[in-house]
């Protein structure tokens, strides 16, 4: 059993958690300053608000102002569950209360521009925590398809795991080892971002173009 740390409580980060509770870890969900009536809601009756799903008793959910007590050397692996926005006010939030480096997993997808470079979000994780002495953060990530509804109710999702380190690889694909997940490997984290993102680019692109159409 591993003790893992999911920061974001929207559907994705949720949904994932639910994964890990039954694949028998100890999950600690932190909401971010957005989803302050989500975790008051789960706090009340054990529901997600926009999941309709009780949670597993295996979820621990907590406010972003408990984050310093619920972030631990117990920690095996912290899930980015921020949306791609989100993601670097994440690593000052986390950066400055790590101790040491702690596995990250990212749901989120997206690119960024930093220094004059488009990068993956892999990548702008590592750099900036570099800032707070953090050398050696390790990072990996999810890719789809897989709808955070489904996976909350448990039917068969699909996904990539991506990790340039192969034995890390091995060890996230223990931890999501339920039968409704089938999860494939791959070493080639900047590829499968840069498909994840444009996925979601291309799928936004053809609804604009839908809906544009719709009210000429």
């Amino acid at each position: 059993m591993a003790e893992i740390l999911v920061l974001g409580a929207g559907v994705m980060g949720s949904a994932f958690s639910v994964l890990l509770a039954d694949c028998g870890h100890k999950v600690n969900l932190i909401g971010t300053h957005l989803d302050t009536d989500i975790i008051r809601g789960i706090l009340r009756d054990g529901i997600h608000v926009k999941l309709k799903v009780k949670l597993p008793d295996r979820i621990v959910a907590s406010t972003i102002d408990h984050l310093e007590e619920e972030l631990s050397d117990r920690s095996d692996l912290i899930v980015y569950g921020v949306n791609s926005a989100g993601v670097q006010w994440a690593n000052r939030q986390l950066g400055q209360l790590l101790k040491k480096s702690i596995p990250i997993l990212m749901l989120t997808k997206g690119l960024a521009v930093q220094n004059n470079a488009i990068r993956i979000l892999p990548q702008i994780v590592r750099r900036d925590m570099l800032d707070f002495g953090l050398n050696d953060i390790s990072v990996g990530a999810v890719a789809g398809p897989c709808i955070a509804a489904e996976l909350a109710a448990r039917r068969q999702s699909s996904v990539v795991i991506t990790h340039p380190d192969p034995e890390l690889l091995q060890w996230l694909l223990k931890l999501v080892d339920a039968p409704y997940y089938h999860a494939r490997p791959s070493t080639d984290l900047v590829g499968i971002e840069v498909c994840a993102a444009l996925k979601n680019f291309g799928i936004i692109t053809q609804k604009k173009a839908i809906f544009s159409k719709l009210w000429k």
